[in-house]
């Protein structure tokens, strides 16, 4: 019998539009969820930065009231004052800059029985990162289209973990240091201390007077290190808030 070519024709093109058409909406959905789950990283992404902001607030509040109060206690001791130094370790952004304290003049008077509670007692921020960090260890750094972002969260990696070798490193162990100093001299961290007897130790005795100027130096450059890395979480933040799909 004679064949219609032309249906056969048209019936075929309609098959394989339809495929294509199939496959279109398949890959079309798949992107949608690929997309979706990339604005819910970042979500969460942008909430580990929030809670990072959070401990680094904490953490620069904190320093500051350590730096005021061994300040405050070696002024009155009539003793040199951690002022300012200049910090020269290479893996700091902080590398060759003066870096002067908080006036110990700020420092709230009503406290002075609280100075070695207060120049002692520390607060180590710690960064959230189960959202960027679950990418890593998956393999799904893919997900983020930005490679630009994923570069900066890469750098920012890197400034937390310095920061946290820093902290387990130097500032936990001066800090354990000095409190193991001002104990041989009966001082307690949990007890108040009249100002006029930590002022007579200070005075009479350049161990603890070395070691607490020492602490608040060290209190000085853990400072500025958290300075530095809230702003760079400030502007990560903004960065991610404007890539957000």
């Amino acid at each position: 019998k004679e064949q219609n070519w032309f249906a056969v024709l048209l019936d075929f093109f309609i098959v394989v539009v339809g495929i294509l058409i199939a496959f279109q909406i398949t890959n079309w959905s798949a992107e949608l969820t690929l997309r979706g789950q990339e604005a819910g990283v970042m979500q969460s992404i942008a909430e580990d930065l929030r809670n990072d902001e959070r401990q680094l607030i904490e953490g620069i509040d904190t320093a500051v009231i350590n730096i005021q109060a061994a300040n405050f206690a070696l002024h009155a001791a009539s003793r040199p004052v951690a002022d300012n130094i200049t910090f020269l370790v290479d893996s700091s952004d902080t590398i060759g800059n003066l870096l002067t304290a908080p006036s110990w003049q700020e420092f709230d008077p009503k406290l002075t029985n609280k100075l070695w509670q207060l120049s002692v007692s520390r607060f180590y921020p710690v960064q959230s990162n189960s959202a960027f960090g679950s990418l890593v260890a998956g393999g799904n750094l893919g997900l983020l289209q930005n490679q630009d972002l994923i570069r900066q969260l890469q750098i920012y990696q890197r400034r937390w973990s310095d920061i946290e070798v820093s902290q387990d490193l130097t500032y936990r162990p001066f800090r354990n240091q000095t409190a193991f100093v001002g104990q041989k001299f009966g001082l307690s961290m949990f007890t108040d201390i009249p100002q006029e007897q930590l002022v007579s130790l200070l005075s009479d005795n350049p161990e603890l007077e070395g070691a607490l100027r020492n602490l608040a130096e060290y209190s000085i450059i853990h400072h500025a290190q958290l300075v530095e890395a809230i702003k760079v979480t400030r502007e990560l933040l903004v960065y991610l808030g404007k890539t957000t799909p």
